[in-house]
């Protein structure tokens, strides 16, 4: 089987990919990478996890001009996305000139009319900087008001669904209204999780709360209608006792495709957290992702023990679904990339309102 070069860039708009700095040797290094993998997105981060130091984010001005240059240069439909939660997962802060974002918690302890305008104020920020798609609302129920990773650091709009599935709807709505996506996390429910899926996979099955935690993501994907879910390193065995939902065909086309009807995009978590770079061999868990149903697969290339001198994983990923396409390991070949690649370029219109 012979690919074409619509094939190739096919492929490339599934990937979604981090990278180092805004300028110099690294960056210019980083950006050819992604320009040869035909990257389809980007993700921005305020800081380097190996160093310390700055990565993407200086300032308003900057991540507006750097955002149109890598469109200059990857092309004009890339996704730019982000994590801006607000409070503590938060890549635009005050310190840097940006407005800060309320973080979930108290989110939801502002009255109606607060939370229209703290919604529409996040969502306004990110429009005028060119983000095409924001990883939020974190939809997850706080079934443990002190687990390490939600509940703990107020990433929870609280442990009450029916507050959770408003508050998230209008985050969602504001968004739309101001021409950016959003993407909520993690499905099917990381709220019961006593691990951090950056470190391991994150088993919940005995403490999965399904009433709260999938319900929440039944009624907001019926009733708000995201652009996007995206998928946790999350074991329940309501789902998949062999998968993490991530990886897991039944629960991607069997659960949220299937059970729920979501027909938007399935984003992974990324692939380099610890949970899955610390199982899988890159080239496997991007073949594993894709054949579980999921259209855009991340990986933010911003670990905490990465080498300095790491080579930028978008060929790697690129090549790994090629070769999946050509021996027939990609099921449904590339068939089943277009369908992915569609998905993925209708997030595109979601650039065309900047006001």
């Amino acid at each position: 089987m012979r690919l074409e070069a619509s094939d190739r860039e096919a492929i490339g708009t599934l990937l979604s990919v981090g990278f180092r700095g805004a300028r110099g040797a690294r960056f210019e290094e980083d950006v050819e990478a992604m320009r040869a993998a035909r990257v389809g997105g980007v993700v921005l981060f305020d800081r380097d996890l190996a160093t310390g130091a700055g990565r993407n984010i200086e300032g308003p001005a900057q991540v507006e001009r750097l955002v149109g240059e890598l469109r200059a240069r990857l092309g004009d439909g890339l996704v730019v996305t982000i994590d801006q939660e607000g409070g503590r997962v938060a890549r635009l802060r005050a310190e840097r000139g940006f407005e800060d974002d309320v973080g979930a918690s108290a989110f939801a302890k502002l009255d109606d009319a607060g939370r229209r305008e703290a919604a529409d104020r996040q969502a306004l920020q990110l429009a005028r900087l060119g983000v095409t798609m924001n990883f939020a609302p974190c939809v997850d129920v706080a079934v443990a008001l002190d687990g390490p990773v939600i509940g703990a650091l107020g990433r929870s709009y609280g442990d009450d669904a029916d507050v959770v599935v408003e508050c998230a709807r209008n985050v969602i709505e504001a968004h739309r209204s101001r021409g950016v996506a959003c993407c909520v996390k993690h499905f099917p429910g990381h709220g019961s999780a006593r691990v951090d899926s950056h470190d391991e996979v994150a088993e919940v099955s005995a403490t999965y709360d399904e009433e709260r935690e999938f319900g929440a993501f039944e009624r907001l994907i019926e009733s708000a209608r995201p652009e996007g879910v995206m998928v946790g390193h999350l074991l329940c065995d309501r789902f998949d006792a062999a998968w993490p939902a991530s990886l897991s065909r039944a629960t991607i086309e069997g659960v949220l495709r299937g059970r729920l009807g979501f027909g938007g995009v399935v984003v992974t978590d990324s692939l380099d957290m610890g949970s899955i770079g610390g199982r899988y061999g890159l080239d496997e868990a991007v073949v594993l992702a894709v054949n579980a149903g999921a259209d855009m697969i991340v990986n933010g290339f911003n670990r905490a023990l990465q080498d300095a001198d790491a080579m930028h994983p978008a060929m790697e990923m690129h090549e790994a679904i090629e070769r999946g396409v050509v021996d027939g390991t990609i099921e449904g070949g590339m068939a089943r990339i277009e369908e992915s690649a569609r998905r993925v370029r209708g997030l595109r219109g979601g650039r065309l309102s900047r006001r």
